[in-house]
């Protein structure tokens, strides 16, 4: 009778004080590495979940089977790296969250009060970037009355000189300043409130949106307008989107970018 074959055995041999590789612990460490980056990319934090949730397990297991050496002491510290991380990242944005919405609302409120002082012309200006902005000493009020294209066909019609003619055409504005102003009082909800600016009552509402676009930030605040007419106290709600733009000239500068009509909820 032939004897059962013998087979290699390759299984772990069983070593005194020997511990398989503890993998959530390393995951725990790897989780928490990048959480120093939630100061300034808050979802960055969330990494925080997994590094505690590896780390835990990790010290478990290592309780349990009573195991020594450097590894739970540096989950444990990468636990708390990626806790006080996540708490900073978090509270850091919080707290910028609530200051751009503070300079914000003050930022638009003032530009409010040159729609009430009837001063468009200085108004419109804070609507437009930085770098489109008049310097000081132009007339603001003779750029956005006066009609560009008008005035240039008047000009080429009354010269009898071809090279005048292509002279003036290439000297040409692209835009034409005093469609863009008027454009951008033509419609509600701003033509409204340029108009009810001086007799009306401002009330914030709260704060919709902010984005980040690289060293820009995008506001959406909500606002409404309460005005009386002869039929009564009327109220425009509507979303101010201020832009603050990258650091230039020693400040941030800010615009009025865009206002939308919205159906103000209770």
């Amino acid at each position: 009778m032939n004897a059962a074959p013998k087979y290699h055995d390759e299984s772990m041999p069983e070593v005194e004080g020997y511990r398989p590789m503890d993998f959530g612990g390393l995951a725990a460490i790897a989780f928490a590495l990048p959480t120093p980056m939630a100061i300034v990319a808050p979802m960055v934090a969330l990494l925080a979940i997994p590094a505690i949730g590896f780390g835990l397990r990790s010290q478990f297991r290592s309780r349990r089977d009573g195991a020594v050496g450097m590894l739970p002491k540096v989950v444990r510290g990468a636990m708390v790296f990626a806790a006080f991380f996540a708490a900073w990242g978090g509270v850091s944005h919080v707290t910028m969250r609530s200051h751009l919405e503070s300079i914000a609302c003050e930022r638009f409120e003032e530009w409010v009060g040159y729609l009430a002082r009837g001063e468009r012309f200085e108004a419109y200006e804070l609507h437009l970037q930085y770098q489109r902005r008049q310097l000081p000493g132009v007339s603001l009020e003779q750029l956005y009355t006066t009609d560009v294209d008008l005035e240039m066909e008047e000009m080429m019609m009354r010269s009898n000189k071809p090279e005048d003619i292509v002279r003036a055409q290439m000297s040409r504005p692209t835009s034409n300043p005093k469609m863009q102003f008027e454009g951008f009082f033509a419609n509600d909800p701003l033509k409204t409130l340029a108009e009810r600016a001086a007799e009306g009552r401002l009330i914030y509402d709260g704060l919709q949106s902010v984005e980040w676009s690289g060293a820009d930030v995008d506001l959406g605040l909500r606002y409404h307008l309460s005005y009386d007419d002869p039929s009564g106290t009327r109220e425009l709600p509507f979303v101010v989107y201020m832009r603050r733009s990258r650091y230039e000239g020693g400040e941030y500068h800010w615009m009025v970018d865009e206002l939308a009509r919205v159906t103000r909820l209770e």
